[in-house]
């Protein structure tokens, strides 16, 4: 199932006509929320056969059918519910994630263009460009909308934070990913992956002291982790404690990382 990092599912901005359009789509909001996402549907189907005027519905379902990972439906049902209410940014943003989903990323940026031209301030919007220049190792541009996105809310999920340390990482401004990956860990502390990539920022600072603290701190959450115990090991390597650092190359070996062989052949001798 894929995952969805904003989707909205707050549908106060549309208005609730019949008494029977309202029973069978309050039935599907709940169900959506408990992720029966099938069931969602077919409520919501009965709430668009009662009121097919009302873009709600159609909304709705196709947030049931991105979940889905039925794309082609979402998108049908977006474009119905823009039809009815074509300036909602809520529906280009979110036929624009079942794009960028789907492999269309031209279409996606354009919803996501449309959906900013209504609201300047549409944060979920920016998170969506974000994303698809990310995806293109585009991180220059990345950061731009990450900025914008964090802007319009500070109090976005640690996903973001950990997202846009990345990019920094990935160009080199290693203090602002760690500053990132500290946010990301301020918000969940079990997020495993930004105690490695602050490690690796720190390794490349010639802080390997303070790196073998985030990858102890992984492994204590993830104890079968390959690529915490090879990372340590590289960690010790820089401190100069090569019997340890070879255990730990060996232990990720031993978890599927292949590419601590080559390391093991080098300096494990």
């Amino acid at each position: 199932m894929k995952t969805k990092i904003l989707i909205i599912t707050i549908f106060s901005t549309f208005s609730l006509l019949s008494q029977s359009f309202q029973t069978h789509f309050e039935t599907g909001n709940n169900l959506f929320i408990q992720g029966k996402y099938n069931e969602a549907v077919t409520n919501f189907s009965k709430a668009i056969k009662s009121d097919t005027a009302n873009a709600q519905g159609y909304y709705s379902r196709g947030l049931s059918y991105f979940r889905l990972e039925q794309d082609s439906l979402a998108i049908n049902d977006f474009d119905k519910a823009i039809k009815l209410n074509p300036s909602e940014p809520s529906l280009y943003y979110s036929r624009g994630e079942s794009k960028r989903f789907s492999g269309n990323p031209s279409g996606a940026h354009s919803d996501y263009n449309k959906a900013i031209s209504l609201d300047s301030t549409f944060y979920s919007a920016y998170l969506g460009r974000a994303y698809l220049f990310q995806s293109k190792s585009m991180t220059h541009m990345a950061w731009i909308y990450f900025n914008l996105a964090i802007k319009y809310n500070p109090n976005l999920p640690a996903t973001v934070y950990f997202s846009r340390g990345y990019g920094y990482q990935e160009s080199n401004a290693l203090n602002q990913a760690i500053d990132d990956y500290n946010k990301a860990i301020e918000l969940d502390s079990n997020y495993t992956d930004a105690y490695i990539n602050k490690g690796n920022c720190l390794i490349s600072l010639n802080k390997p002291n303070e790196a073998l603290g985030c990858f102890n701190k992984a492994l204590k959450l993830n104890p079968t982790y390959a690529l915490a115990y090879y990372q340590k090991g590289n960690a010790q390597y820089a401190l100069k404690q090569n019997k340890e650092a070879c255990l730990n190359w060996k232990k990720s070996l031993e978890l599927g990382a292949q590419y601590a062989n080559k390391t093991i052949e080098e300096f494990c001798k």
